[in-house]
């Protein structure tokens, strides 16, 4: 029998959060062996390798991809106001359009 509706109300809560901690921690250690089976890594600091090495080749290859882009829109954003540049986005215009359309000369 509950004599104590506040308290029961607390422990209950307290031990719900508990098991959806254990919950979120082994989603977590489930996610890490499914990654160490695809890595085919025995320790997890040769997974953390793993990864550290792909992130940063991932990075890189953006990093090269958006050069032009990235580029540009700097080259932009000096010769025309935050103003004028919010504007171009007001009317539906991305961060693409805009480098393309410098690129051909349209923008004035």
């Amino acid at each position: 029998m509950i004599e104590d509706k506040e308290a029961y109300r607390a422990k209950s809560t307290e031990l719900f959060n508990k098991k959806e901690d254990l919950f979120e921690s082994l989603s977590s250690v489930n996610a890490v062996s499914e990654l160490m089976k695809k890595y085919k890594v025995v320790y997890l600091s040769e997974l953390k390798a793993k990864l550290e090495q792909e992130y940063d080749a991932a990075e890189d290859e953006y990093e090269k991809y958006t050069k032009e882009e990235n580029d540009t829109f700097d080259e932009i954003c000096k010769k025309f106001g935050s103003n004028q540049i919010e504007c171009w986005f007001a009317q539906g215009h991305d961060i693409i359009d805009l480098v393309h359309s410098y690129l051909h000369g349209e923008l004035k």
